[in-house]
């Protein structure tokens, strides 16, 4: 197997496992919070690999990156320990590369170092991509699930139940139209539970969306419990505000779409007409030129 059918082997296995990983350990950590709220005890023997990922991720240096952090968040990763776990899986990643480029080449020369050195950083850069690219991905999908939670927020406001009893509801009835929003929810509703105050419950809740929205939304519903208000004509207001983005943001997908539709056109019609249109021209004048050519030949012949 050559160098880079192996270097691509080791990345495609290293990003896959530690995508893997980093599901695995949310829905471990999931289920250890559900625990630990019921009353029962914490299993810690399925946790041993977690923990020696946080203990090297906690040595290494940029552990504790803000950045990142933000980053993991915005991906939905709000465990304490995701960071810690995300540098070492990286840090494991690349240094697997780093050896596999190694071990292939027949010899240590300054280009297979410069080679693997590359692969190495290319490898680390991809981690922060990939969690990136997931961010993005969970933000525009959260900006289309906060529209149908606020009005579904409204319509059981108006039937005159509190603000906490609608969101429980609404937890429990958007589950599989708006998994990420419901999720979030989930979380304020464990925190309600467990005891954490209203004002700290609103506060993380807004953190775990990770958007300027969901910011809004939950300091919105935070002032409106805690100093009291009417809730309705700003929910109504922050609801069409939300349908004005999400339509303005369709308009813009769609003008990128027209841009690259005429692109497309341009790459593959414009050579065709341009060939049907200049095409009996040119064959007219290669034709001409083949005339005159025989013409010359046949002078010259008779001289």
């Amino acid at each position: 197997m050559s160098l880079p059918q192996t270097v691509l082997l080791v990345l495609a296995a290293s990003g896959l496992a530690a995508l893997a990983f980093l599901q695995w350990y949310q829905r471990h950590a999931t289920l250890a919070r559900l625990d630990a709220v019921l009353g029962f005890p914490a299993s810690e023997a399925s946790f041993g690999v977690a923990s020696a990922l946080q203990w090297i991720g906690a040595k290494v240096p940029g552990g504790s990156d803000e950045s990142l952090q933000t980053a993991l968040t915005r991906a939905g990763h709000f465990q304490p320990g995701a960071l810690p776990m995300f540098v070492a899986l990286r840090l494991i990643c690349a240094a697997a590369t780093f050896g596999a480029a190694l071990f292939q080449a027949e010899r240590l020369t300054a280009t297979t170092l410069i080679i693997a050195v590359f692969l190495t950083f290319f490898v680390s850069r991809a981690f922060v991509i990939l969690i990136k690219l997931k961010a993005e991905r969970r933000e525009r999908l959260l900006r289309r699930e906060l529209p149908p939670v606020v009005d579904i927020l409204l319509m059981v406001l108006n039937s005159g139940i509190s603000i906490d009893q609608s969101l429980r509801y609404a937890t429990g009835m958007l589950e599989r139209t708006a998994p990420l929003s419901t999720a979030v929810l989930k979380r304020y509703v464990a925190d309600v539970d467990s005891g954490v105050p209203f004002e700290t419950a609103f506060e993380r809740m807004g953190q775990r969306f990770a958007i300027d929205e969901g910011y809004d939304l939950a300091h919105l519903i935070k002032q409106s419990l805690l100093q009291g208000g009417e809730i309705m004509a700003s929910l109504e207001s922050f609801g069409a505000e939300l349908a004005d983005k999400r339509v303005a943001a369709a308009r813009e997908q769609i003008g990128r779409k027209s841009v690259l539709l005429t692109l497309v056109m341009l790459a593959f019609f414009m050579p065709v007409l341009m060939i049907t249109l200049g095409g009996p021209a040119v064959s007219q004048i290669m034709l001409t030129l083949k005339t005159a050519k025989h013409e010359i030949h046949a002078r010259e012949t008779r001289r």
